[in-house]
């Protein structure tokens, strides 16, 4: 079975997913990580430094958080890393017939119908925005990263959605899940 646990930024899919993938006993992959190994691509790190006028590849990151709220930028950078990132989860799908896929931009990389489970995990937003405080958003960016991914997530036909609020116990969330298929 290969599942999709999407979500805001910040939602908790991540924690979720690591929950699901301990339960089940799934491989999970997070395009987080793939993203965060892209930009390690001498010729990607190159393209972002260009973009950022920056000289050192450690300041990608910090460029890029502090640079986010700009729709502009943000397209750049879409078109930069969307389309690997893409590829990868594709190549990991096709070596997978059981897997699951950590993806806060299902929908932008066109991979939606290649899952047969999607989970929706959801927060509050005045939580997802204290989250962001501790990953070092700014309160403009936070706010124009949340409403640029809100796109996402219109109309999302969602198996199962988990609210992580906090106050949910995800291990049962989870549990429930692995347990119904």
């Amino acid at each position: 079975m290969k599942i999709l646990v999407t979500g805001l930024i910040a939602s908790g899919k991540t924690r979720f997913s690591q929950i699901l993938a301990r339960l089940s006993g799934l491989p999970l992959f997070s395009n987080d990580e793939i993203a965060k190994k892209i930009k390690t691509d001498v010729k990607v790190q190159r393209k972002l430094m260009r973009m950022f006028r920056i000289e050192d590849p450690h300041g990608i990151d910090d460029a890029i958080r502090s640079a986010i709220s700009d729709t502009g930028i943000r397209r750049k950078l879409n078109a930069i890393l969307h389309p690997l990132i893409k590829r990868e989860d594709k190549r990991i799908l096709k070596e997978h017939e059981d897997c699951i896929i950590d993806s806060p931009i299902p929908r932008s990389l066109g991979i939606l119908g290649l899952f047969d489970l999607i989970v929706l995990v959801t927060a509050p937003e005045p939580v997802v925005a204290e989250r962001l405080k501790g990953k070092k958003f700014s309160a403009d960016a936070a706010a124009a990263l949340l409403e640029a991914q809100k796109v996402e997530f219109a109309g999302l036909k969602a198996d199962h959605t988990v609210l992580n609020d906090g106050a949910t116990d995800l291990e049962k969330a989870a549990s429930d899940i692995v347990f119904s298929y």
